[in-house]
């Protein structure tokens, strides 16, 4: 009764298997079309659960390890924070650039002591858009008949810069010179801001939390110096173009 019985049980399992094989053999699929259901039927942890295709072309999801390379040709590398924030500071750079060769008349309009007779409120500001290369832009800055201060731009390796060289009559370095910082991720092609390096910071200590702002309007033909330091205003000048 045993041998019977397991005899039976044989019998069925290769009817099954021939069955099975029989299907297979005539499914109107060709071997590309198997192996991507095998694909998108894989473990139901995999992104091809949700999207029903292979994990491997889930780009969209971010998917770790994922190969950019491989797929160049059907996909296209989003631009990161750091690559967005460098196209910004470049068009920034490039629109200031624009104005090479002209002057700017500046007025001060905001003082965080409101002192009437500060120079840069008695005297006229002029701004010097004179020299230009394809990295660096220099802009004498005049307050009155005083000549030794230059805004100096320079797109780095590392971003856009901006300095204040501040020169003695005699033309060497005053002791507070080279002050300023590298531009932020956060600026637009016409607003950049650059908050204070460790240079300015060696400087002097009060400069800790100073942040410069440039904001340029092309249309106006204008550029809006701010300086801020602890987070609040602390002096605003407005050049016009001449």
């Amino acid at each position: 009764m045993l041998s019977y019985t397991f005899t039976f049980l044989i019998s069925l399992w290769f009817s099954a298997l021939s069955f099975n094989v029989f299907s297979f053999s005539v499914l109107p699929f060709s071997t590309t079309s198997l192996t991507t259901v095998s694909l998108s039927t894989v473990s139901l942890s995999t992104p091809s659960q949700v999207t029903g295709v292979p994990a491997t072309d889930v780009s969209s999801a971010g998917a770790i390890g994922f190969d950019w390379d491989t797929q160049r040709s059907h996909t296209k590398r989003p631009l990161s924070s750091y690559d967005s924030s460098r196209v910004a500071q470049q068009a920034f750079f490039n629109a200031l650039r624009s104005l090479c060769g002209q002057s700017l008349t500046g007025k001060t309009q905001y003082l965080w002591n409101n002192d009437p007779n500060d120079p840069f409120v008695v005297n006229p500001l002029k701004a010097y858009v004179r020299t230009c290369s394809e990295t660096q832009i220099r802009i004498p800055f005049h307050i009155g008949n005083d000549t030794s201060r230059t805004w100096i731009f320079t797109m780095t390796p590392e971003g856009l810069q901006f300095k204040h060289q501040h020169l003695k009559p005699d033309g060497t370095p005053d002791r507070i010179t080279n002050y300023g910082g590298m531009a932020t991720a956060n600026g637009t092609r016409w607003n950049q801001f650059f908050p204070a390096d460790q240079q300015t910071v060696s400087l002097d200590t009060a400069y800790t939390t100073n942040q410069w702002n440039v904001v340029l309007d092309l249309k106006k033909g204008t550029l809006e110096y701010r300086l801020t330091r602890y987070q609040r205003p602390r002096y605003t000048a407005v050049f016009t173009r001449d």
